[in-house]
């Protein structure tokens, strides 16, 4: 009786999205508290530009020969139980940044590398919960769930701004461990224990399928290539501000602010794509990060470097949705978390490899600042081959998305 009890307690805030919305709000929370520093933490710990480039490119390496893996193995054994596993190991792996602070070059590069193997899969995986219990709920909608992460992403990156004192780092990791801990608790409860699993098929035919499709490639390959602009970008902005005299205050402020600008496009963002199409609404996102790249190339004061992350909302935003939908329109819903781990170790992935090294080299040859010249004039040259190349695809791409 009490078991029944908790079931019809818990049921409703689940069938709403309200547990998954909590579950994004609390997992990129914790990462809004750490990932925007990372690159500064290791620039104190004595890393290169290009060292810290090798780096940044290794996390999509092991994405790339991992994620579609990863995302097979979840479609056979269940999503809701892979993500219940992987997230402790998560939480333990990332006090390695604040024991390991000696260990050079060699140590960090072997973090991140065990790091993301365990890490990448993750969000890709609740993406496909969600949309597997979208489909089950058809008045609930991707982007109004997924706006809570940016949420959580805001409010935590303006309060490691503010707590944060002359740049000591530490304590954001030891913080960020203990938030992915209390957040497995949270997914164990939060997260739809339909996990849309397939046990009886275990072949390739859900990427060949994938692969097959040549529009949904041809996004593919464009999206990969935006990395080399858009990578960059951030991988480098906290570096970018403090070369600028920033405090830790102004670059929380930053990401507080990207974040938060994120929010009423993941509202509106759907309706965009179904209103205007998939390639429009792509453009439309690689418009705002050409801005920002831009501004950043000749801006010299950092409030204005702090203001200027709003961009980032709806482009990065924008982008987003329109990935996510795309790609669930065109895969069967049973290779969902497929399709998606797929698309994200190919543009994610493979682009970030190359976005990675690129951005090093580029920021230890040329500096920061004309590296975002470089990246605006990258997205600018992707902008005019997607006009070329991509095709229209229908509105319905749209519809996963939405919720209906």
């Amino acid at each position: 009786m009490a078991a029944t009890t908790r079931v019809k307690s818990i049921a409703p805030w689940k069938s709403h999205g309200l547990g998954l919305s909590a579950v994004y709000f609390m997992l990129y929370g914790i990462g809004g508290s750490w990932s925007p520093l990372l690159n500064v933490y290791l620039q104190q710990m004595g890393l290169t530009g290009a060292q810290i480039g090798t780096i940044a490119g290794i996390r999509p390496l092991i994405g790339v020969l991992t994620r579609p893996v990863w995302g097979m193995t979840a479609d056979m054994v269940g999503r809701r139980k892979m993500v219940l596993v992987l997230l402790p190991i998560e939480a333990a792996l990332l006090l390695g940044y604040v024991w390991g602070g000696g260990g050079g070059f060699g140590f960090f590069l072997a973090l991140a590398a065990v790091y993301t193997l365990v890490s990448s899969p993750v969000m890709s995986l609740i993406d496909s919960l969600a949309l597997d219990h979208i489909d089950r709920h058809a008045d609930l909608n991707f982007g109004r769930m997924r706006l809570w992460g940016s949420a959580g992403y805001a409010l935590s990156a303006l309060a490691v701004g503010q707590l944060l004192r002359n740049w000591n780092l530490q304590p954001v990791f030891l913080f960020a461990a203990g938030g992915l801990a209390a957040c497995t608790v949270l997914a164990w409860f939060a997260l739809p224990r339909a996990s849309g699993k397939q046990p009886a098929k275990r072949d390739w035919s859900g990427i060949r399928s994938i692969l097959r499709n040549r529009n949904l490639v041809a996004f593919m390959i464009i999206t990969l290539l935006l990395q080399l602009g858009t990578s960059p970008m951030m991988q480098f902005y906290g570096i970018y501000m403090k070369d600028l005299g920033a405090s830790t205050k102004l670059v929380g402020l930053g990401t507080f602010l990207r974040a938060l600008a994120e929010i009423p496009v993941m509202i509106w963002a759907a309706t965009v794509v179904r209103r205007v199409s998939p390639r429009r609404a792509l453009l439309l996102a690689m418009a705002f990060y050409a801005a920002q790249a831009f501004l950043y190339s000749v801006n010299t004061n950092t409030l204005v470097g702090s203001l200027g992350e709003i961009l980032r909302g709806p482009s990065f935003g924008l982008q987003l949705v329109v990935s996510v939908s795309f790609v669930s329109s065109q895969v069967p819903a049973e290779w969902r978390a497929t399709g998606q781990t797929v698309y994200s170790a190919f543009t994610g992935g493979l682009g970030g490899i190359m976005a990675g090294a690129w951005g090093g080299v580029l920021y230890d040859w040329v500096g920061v600042q004309a590296m975002y010249r470089v990246c605006g004039l990258v997205i600018v040259g992707l902008a005019v081959a997607a006009m070329i190349v991509l095709r229209d695809s229908p509105p319905p791409a749209a519809k996963a998305a939405e919720g209906g």
